[in-house]
């Protein structure tokens, strides 16, 4: 289990973290971390569709990377809706059933406490 300094260290020091880092990975995040990696996400998400579609030097390989980055960033931000009730620029339809399967959860284990 690497520790949180290392970790957050990992995500700023490397922006191209999400290639690497697992969903099942980021679930064991803590809200701070998630939020400096959705920070560090975001800005390498702008750098690439910079490259790929405005200055047009973009390759196959950042044309992946920006298909790859869109879903890892909505799954981060999907994981921080969830732990905090972060409300991202767009809230997909996915997060709002979430939301309601885990609030359903939290009202069912209230009815049996």
């Amino acid at each position: 289990e690497m520790s949180m300094e290392i970790r957050e260290l990992i995500i700023i020091e490397n922006p191209c973290f999400y290639q690497y880092t697992t969903i099942k990975e980021l679930e064991s995040f803590n809200t701070s971390e998630l939020t400096i990696a959705l920070s560090v996400l975001r800005k390498e998400q702008r750098r690439l569709k910079e490259k790929v579609y405005h200055s047009g030097s973009g390759d196959q390989v950042d044309k992946n990377n920006v298909k790859l980055i869109n879903k890892y960033r909505a799954n981060l931000e999907k994981l921080l809706f969830i732990k905090q009730g972060y409300i991202p620029d767009a809230i997909t339809q996915n997060m709002i059933d979430t939301l309601i399967k885990n609030n359903k959860k939290s009202i069912q284990k209230i009815q049996k406490g």
